[in-house]
């Protein structure tokens, strides 16, 4: 018998046309300066990149109990316009057997964006019977719905016009030092001594607001007038409630051509011209927009970050055959961040007026000592070792203090500001074996140990933090207080997915196998072969939290007994996720005069993408994959010379799906295909 928790409803596939054009300027400048003591250069880069990207997102809905209407496209067109400013003042001072390096760098980088959003309903009721959405293949059940040719274009409606903007700025700051001292004794003793520092500081704002226009229902009624009075050709059905009739946006001239490889097939498309005409026309006075309050305050946040480091380390070299290098650094991070707690709710801007805000800091300090050993007993054959620490930081979402209530769901979201960094310690052991018609051979094994994996713990109740159950001794202080939340909003039912760090320990460990070489001794052309193969293979184990419902108590004062239930604390094993156990490189390449050829092949085995932390069955994977690339160059004279780069000539299809369902089949959960690419150029020196 099969459990029916194990069985799944393909409820909608989205089909998603994403196009992307996208124009970059990059320039440098560069002064530089030397003599016997001093070397001194004033790098200076500035980058443009503005994309255009327009996404067309078709959900063809097959639950028509979960969702009565049969489709919905969501079209939306964003422009981005990134800029980056860098300058960079490197000096190299020398004195006798020292030299220090000091740096000082500032980097600015602005991103624009300005979207609009038209979303299109089709309320034509499904009709698929409910058992046949269990475990169902999305291509079988397009077939079912009769694909794109079932939409009904004439019972279709606009339901609004959206639009919104962000500006995300960062400033960073960086200085370093560094400081080296080259010695030798009488005996077999040299070496090197090395010392430095390191400030950084970045600084990050982001601001924004989305807005919409509604002309659903009897609230969009007087901006469904604004827009005819407006536009008159589009005129106005009395006795359409879900929006304005989509007729008069299809755009005859769309053309999807052939969607992922041809598994599937779109239908129309809406005029985003014409649509992004009406707007920019009908916005801010032709009719009424409401902030989308969540979404507006979520952009809001400013984040500070500081981090001073400092190390030491010495090469002492015992003859020549033995290296050793042991070091040790310093790191102290401080991050400040302002953010929302905003709570949402069914009115016009989706949440409560007046959200709170809130800032939060957070401070960590880590050593991080290590050593490295190179032992050559012959000129071709050597083995190197290595321990040292190591960390992970988490990132600026993961930290933010924004939290999102709800007035009418008892779940929330949640991040964690006080976050730790994941710390490791890393063990490497390898041999190189190098001879001229051989090459260089390298096998490599490593092992690393994890603690304070960063990890999202699913339902995490905070008014039950006192009623934690058979967890670790320090549980309590990894997840956020019942108190850090508002009272008014924290149920015993209020629950959220909380990153925090995982007090289970994670291991990596594998092999890496490495051959290069050229075929310099055959005869004629073909001495200008070359080849690269590199093959990791690699185990990854953790333990996974999760809380069950438990009984930690009766409350005796009602008339008949009630129960009190807890948080238990219970784990399962499973993979580290995005960490496959196989990748493959190999590169194939040939030089010829002044032609350059490569042809490179890469092959990743399947990877753990997301995971349930309860059950195994629920976890998606990233299916196995190869690529097949082409990079070729021709040198035309001393100063220039052309390129072409090839990618995905395979044509190859990133797919993610479910591994177990009750059938033991794949069930997809989302593909991507970027197609054939190709860039030509030609390359001049000044």
């Amino acid at each position: 018998m099969i459990d029916s928790s194990l069985f799944r409803l393909t409820n909608n596939a989205t089909l998603t046309d994403r196009q992307v054009t996208r124009h970059r300027t990059n320039g440098t400048f560069i002064l530089d300066y030397k003599n016997d003591w001093w070397e001194a250069k004033f790098f200076n880069l500035l980058s443009i990149k503005n994309d255009d990207v327009i996404n067309r997102a078709n959900q063809f809905r097959f639950n028509s109990t979960a969702s009565p209407e049969q489709y919905l496209q969501t079209n939306n067109i964003a422009e981005w316009r990134t800029t980056t400013r860098t300058h960079t003042f490197q000096n190299t001072f020398r004195f006798g057997a020292s030299k220090i390096n000091v740096d000082l760098s500032h980097t600015y980088a602005e991103v624009n964006m300005d979207d609009q959003t038209f979303p299109l309903i089709d309320i034509t009721p499904g009709n698929l019977p409910i058992n046949s959405l269990k475990n169902a293949q999305p291509t079988f059940l397009m077939d079912q719905f009769g694909g794109p040719d079932s939409l009904n274009i004439p019972n279709t409606f606009l339901q609004e016009f959206a639009l919104g903007n962000r500006q995300l700025i960062d400033k960073g700051y960086d200085a370093r030092i560094d400081y080296e001292w080259s010695f030798t004794t009488s005996g077999i003793l040299s070496g090197k001594l090395q010392a430095g520092g390191k400030y950084h500081k970045l600084v990050r704002t982001s601001n924004g607001t989305s807005q919409y226009s509604s002309f659903q229902w009897g609230g969009g009624g007087a901006n469904r007038n604004s827009l005819v009075n407006m536009f008159p050709e589009i005129g106005l059905d009395l006795n359409a409630q879900r929006g304005i009739a989509a007729n008069y946006f299809v755009d005859p001239n769309y053309d999807p051509g052939e969607f992922l490889n041809g598994r599937y097939e779109l239908g129309w498309g809406a005029d985003l011209d014409y649509l992004q005409s009406m707007q920019s026309q009908f916005y801010p006075d032709g009719g009424v927009y409401f902030e989308r309050g969540a979404d507006t305050y979520r952009r809001d946040y400013e984040a500070t970050e500081e981090l001073y480091a400092g190390y030491i380390m010495t090469e002492l070299n015992i003859g020549s055959k033995l290296m050793i290098l042991p070091g040790v650094r310093y790191e102290d991070m401080s991050t400040n961040y302002f953010a929302y707690h905003v709570t949402t709710n069914s009115g016009a801007t989706g949440i409560e007026p007046n959200p709170d805000s809130v800032t939060t800091d957070r401070h960590n300090a880590k050593w991080f000592p290590s050593v490295n050993l190179k032992y050559k007993p012959t000129d071709w054959l050597s083995v190197q070792g290595a321990a040292y620490a190591s960390t992970t930081r988490p990132s600026f979402r993961q930290i933010s203090p924004y939290v999102q209530y709800s007035t009418t769901s008892d779940n929330f979201s949640s991040n964690n500001p006080y976050l730790e960094p994941a710390s490791a310690w890393n063990y490497d052991l390898g041999v190189s074996i190098s001879k001229p018609k051989l090459g260089l051979i390298t096998v490599y094994a490593f092992y690393k140990v994890i603690d304070d994996l960063i990890f999202n713990m699913p339902n995490y109740a905070p008014a039950k933090d006192s009623l934690m159950m058979n967890g670790p001794d320090d549980l309590a202080d990894r997840l956020l207080p019942e108190d850090y939340y508002d009272e008014g909003q924290i149920k015993l039912a209020s629950k959220t997915s909380l990153p925090f760090n995982n007090p289970e320990r994670a291991q990596v460990y594998g092999i890496e196998l490495s051959w290069q070489t050229s075929f310099w001794y055959l005869p004629g052309a073909l001495r200008g072969l070359v080849l690269d193969i590199n093959w990791t293979l690699l185990n990854t184990r953790t333990e996974y939290p999760y809380f069950n419902d438990v009984v930690v108590d009766v409350d005796s004062s009602f008339f008949v007994p009630k129960k009190i239930f807890g948080l238990g604390y219970e784990t399962r094993e499973g993979q580290m996720v995005d960490q496959p156990s196989s990748i493959l490189n190999i590169i194939l390449g040939w030089d010829y005069k002044g032609f350059s050829a490569r042809v490179s092949y890469r092959y990743q085995s399947r990877t753990l993408n997301s995971l349930d932390a309860r059950y195994s069955v629920s976890d998606t994977y990233y299916d196995t994959f190869s690529l097949v690339d082409l990079m070729l160059k021709q040198k035309i004279t001393k100063n220039i010379s052309c390129y072409a780069n090839l990618t995905n000539l395979t044509n190859h299809v990133d797919d993610y799906y479910w591994a177990n369902s009750g059938t033991g089949t794949h069930m997809p959960t989302r593909a991507e295909f970027y197609g054939f690419r190709a860039q030509l150029g030609v390359k001049v020196k000044f």
